[in-house]
């Protein structure tokens, strides 16, 4: 069925093609921009054939985090695929771009198709295709490579629906199965493609005229039992690679979202979208989002008729049997549903040109179908539409090739444009800021473009970032309470594990300064944030060793840190008991029995006895026993007669202190 529309309609897919490559053929020369760096270039997991496994037990942040579970929220094997694939080809850019025009081109070939294969017509076919390849909202998916889970999430979307429509028209379970499996390539491609379901109840409905009772028979049950049954598996493998619920929210500073808030999101979100479908004019790589929770405003009211408007055209299509226009606006507002409902889950990006990427499909199949009407009723008009068409599409090419291609050459590029039409874009400055300190050397525009973001967003996601870098800023420059101001700054931020840098960056300031007490706490702090940081267990590790050998013959010098230094504050709570003592001829074992919280850490190298006279007593041996649930404490016997004071300090900058009684 598929072969016989591409051979018969050869000539105008090799049209679609010759104009895919001119909108976008001058991608190739553009360069990595914004997350292509962290996600491509900088991920030693996506370089080799070996880390192929990785695809399926990894995620495409795993190497700029550290890990994925309970910090990443993308489960996508097929973007890593991808990107291994490709990065076999060439590192270079090109490559990258080539990749996203070729799928794109696969894309705008399976519209047609499918246009096709639905109504028999290829004029509809062309115009649904040629609509959807030069509208200007799919910009930002073709020239990103980051991008790719968009393009191969409408990839698999239209072969699986391809294919459930052959399956419905020749009966053949295996088709079916095909058409399943791809549907679970999609989830794997991005997770919207979870609602597919929902089109294909739709295609047997309104193409197929299946009877809701029918819906009920085993025949059918079983066929959404197996999409389902791929569903959750797909879940199973999320939740075992990246930790947490079904569905993670991403780091959105807008959480959380109260009932109001939801449902006035929920309106001018699904407005905006068909707004800018309508109006692809101007494009904007990172739009300004302001919660609201009016919804007895007369802007929110406004937004409810605009949507019931198009819910009302949309009944009128289904009353009017005219299934095809009736199933094309579904298709928009169904693969819309999941940026609407789970705001959380985009972080900061609440509204993005490249979630319209599928539902624009719907779109297209749409305004085809009046055209083509059009088209075909007046036939003394074919040179008007067509040369309507012409305009509209050397329009669109004009802004596609010369305006927004070009915005994505660089990050430099894109991050200028981008503030210049969006001040609040606080990612976006952030980066800004990053590529003048790192790329251009520029540390004074660098610190104005942080310090902007500090004074316009103070309570921002990633702040601690933002502080951590000005932290470096006056380090650089030799101001060292400034850089430790900011550096503490970023390490209390948040809770967030990006604030280990914070930590680690106070642990390497004291341990350059041999204050090792100090860098300890601070590592271990760092180790807290994120245990899986290894660049702070060396350095952990390192600073217990040059500790141990600084006080292994001045435990006097070593006691007092602990006591002294304004890096430990002793706690007024009894949360450490001396139990008893135990001498023998050589030592002494003093028992403690511990009541703190299992979240406290004490730092066994750092534990330090003293006697009456504040000299520091020499441990020859500590421990916990697991059994008795006791700590042990070594000394020589010599100290049996004596009362001792015992340190006891903690990760989290506190000491416990505990008197040995007789």
């Amino acid at each position: 069925m598929f072969k016989i529309i591409i051979k018969e309609n050869y000539k105008l897919l090799l049209v679609l093609a010759v104009l895919v490559v001119i909108f976008y053929g001058n991608t190739l020369k553009n360069g990595f921009i914004y997350d292509d760096y962290q996600q491509i270039v900088e991920n030693e997991y996506i370089q080799s054939l070996k880390y192929l496994p990785k695809v399926v037990t990894g995620c495409i942040w795993e190497h700029a985090f550290g890990g994925c579970k309970d910090r990443a929220i993308y489960y996508r094997p097929v973007q890593s695929l991808s990107y291994i694939l490709t990065y076999q080809i060439s590192s270079k850019p090109w490559a990258f771009h080539l990749v996203n025009i070729v799928y794109f081109l696969i894309i705008v070939f399976l519209i047609f198709i499918l246009a096709k294969v639905l109504t028999e017509n290829s004029v509809f076919a062309f115009i649904s295709s040629l609509i959807f390849l030069i509208h200007p909202i799919n910009a930002e998916v073709v020239n990103w490579a980051a991008a790719v889970p968009d393009l191969t999430f409408a990839i698999f979307v239209l072969l699986a629906t391809l294919f459930y429509i052959k399956y419905r028209k020749t009966g053949v379970f295996k088709t079916f199965l095909i058409s399943a499996f791809l549907y679970f390539l999609g989830i794997l491609s991005k997770e919207p493609a979870i609602v597919l379901p929902l089109i294909f109840f739709l295609i047997d409905w309104q193409i197929f005229k299946i009877d809701f009772e029918d819906f009920f028979q085993w025949r059918e049950i079983k066929n959404y039992l197996i999409l389902v049954f791929f569903a959750v598996f797909y879940f199973v493998m999320r939740t075992a690679v990246l930790g947490g619920g079904l569905i993670q929210s991403g780091k959105s500073p807008f959480s959380p979202f109260s009932i109001a808030e939801r449902i006035y999101t929920f309106f001018y979100l699904l407005f905006e979208y068909i707004r800018n479908i309508l109006f692809p004019y101007p494009r904007v790589f990172f739009f300004h989002f302001v919660k609201r929770s009016n919804i007895l405003s007369l802007e929110f009211l406004a937004l409810f008729l605009l949507v019931l408007v198009f819910s009302a055209v949309l009944f009128l299509f289904y009353r009017k049997r005219k299934n095809l226009l009736f199933l094309s606006g579904l298709w928009l507002i169904i693969f819309l549903l999941p940026v609407l409902i789970f705001v959380e889950s985009a972080g900061e990006s609440v509204f993005s040109e490249r979630y319209a990427f599928v539902p624009l499909i719907g779109f297209s199949f749409l305004l085809s179908y009046f055209l083509t009407d059009f088209f075909q009723k007046n036939q003394k008009t074919k040179a008007v539409v067509i040369s309507l068409l012409v305009i509209i599409g050397g329009i669109f090419w004009y802004t596609i090739y010369f305006d927004r291609n070009s915005i994505w050459s660089s990050n430099e590029v894109l991050y200028t444009r981008t503030l210049a039409q969006n001040p609040d874009a606080t990612p976006i400055r952030f980066n800004y800021a990053v590529l003048l300190r790192n790329d251009k050397q520029d540390f004074e525009a660098a610190k104005i473009q942080l310090e902007g973001i500090v004074k316009r967003k103070p309570n921002w996601a990633d702040i601690s970032m933002v502080y951590l870098h000005l932290g470096d800023y006056y380090r650089d420059r030799g101001e060292e309470e400034n850089a430790l101001e900011y550096y503490h700054k970023s390490a209390t931020a948040s809770d967030d594990w990006k604030t280990h840098f914070g930590w680690n960056r106070l642990g390497v300031f004291y341990a350059k300064k041999e204050d090792y007490v100090s860098a300890i706490r601070y590592f271990c702090q760092a180790l807290q944030a994120n245990p899986e940081s290894q660049e702070s267990q060396a350095n952990f590790n390192r600073a217990v060793e040059l500790s141990s050998k600084a006080y292994e013959n001045d435990q006097t010098l070593l006691y007092k840190k602990i006591s002294e230094n304004k890096t430990f504050i002793k706690s007024d709570k009894e949360k450490i008991r001396f139990k008893e003592e135990s001498c023998q001829e050589e030592k002494c074992v003093f028992f403690f029995t511990p009541g703190f919280e299992s979240s406290e850490i004490i730092l066994p190298s750092l534990i330090s006895v003293g006697d009456q006279k504040q000299n520091g007593v020499k441990i020859e041996n500590s421990g916990f026993d697991n059994q008795t649930g006791l700590i042990n404490i070594v000394v020589d016997s010599k100290y049996k007669d004596e009362t001792l004071a015992f340190l006891f300090p903690t990760c989290d900058g506190i000491y416990y202190e505990v008197v040995s009684s007789k």
